[in-house]
């Protein structure tokens, strides 16, 4: 999304700065490459957050497609 956003094209997802920011947002979270970003097409990427029933943090990456939604990722949030 952000690259939409903000205009920029995909392959900024490939420079060191970008990587850089996104280990000081959010360390250990792998970004993923310009390639399969640009693969993604007529779909929307969320990412949610909620906690579990003993107030753990959990976070899911999904993708949808307005067919199906798919889980890529669901992981403990917790820093």
């Amino acid at each position: 999304m952000f690259f939409y956003a903000a205009k920029e094209p995909f392959n900024v997802a490939e420079l060191d700065n970008f990587k850089e920011m996104i280990q000081i947002l959010r360390p250990g979270y792998k970004a993923p490459k310009a390639k399969d970003i640009e693969k993604v097409q007529n779909r929307s990427i969320t990412l949610a957050g909620w906690s579990s029933v003993k107030y753990d943090p959990i976070q899911a990456i999904t993708i949808h497609t307005g067919q199906k939604d798919t889980y890529l990722k669901v992981y403990d949030a917790e820093w």
